[in-house]
């Protein structure tokens, strides 16, 4: 038996995925999600650069991403190497998706619970 999750969990036919299909569409979603996170670093990293050769002090980025590749490495002194400003990406990405999700989750369940401020909503 391949994945958990390749499964129809819910016996309804909508998640029923073969287990090659599943694979396929796992890995290209990654090799996806990866491509943009490092695409993401690379513009960064040539921003940053562009920034210290033009006005060293005036720092104009100030993201999460920004301050880890100014950083150095406490032990060795190098720059952080692409595979962690990667991970740190994809950490960000997943934790924005779930808070996000959760957030919209709570609302609406709120909102069917509270039938009267339904039409109430700022336009």
């Amino acid at each position: 038996m391949g994945p958990l999750f390749s499964r129809d969990l819910l016996g309804d036919g909508i998640f029923g995925v073969d287990d090659e299909v599943w694979r396929c569409q796992r890995k290209c979603s990654l090799a996806g999600i990866d491509k943009f996170a490092y695409d993401v670093i690379r513009k960064r990293k040539e921003e940053v650069a562009a920034e210290q050769e033009t006005a060293p002090s005036a720092g104009r980025r100030s993201g999460l991403l920004t301050v880890f590749t100014k950083m150095r490495d406490a032990d060795t002194g190098a720059p952080y190497s692409n595979k962690f400003l990667h991970d740190i990406c994809i950490n960000f990405i997943l934790a924005g998706h779930d808070t996000s999700s959760v957030a919209l989750a709570w609302f609406f369940w709120l909102l069917s619970k509270n039938t009267r401020h339904r039409g109430q909503h700022p336009r």
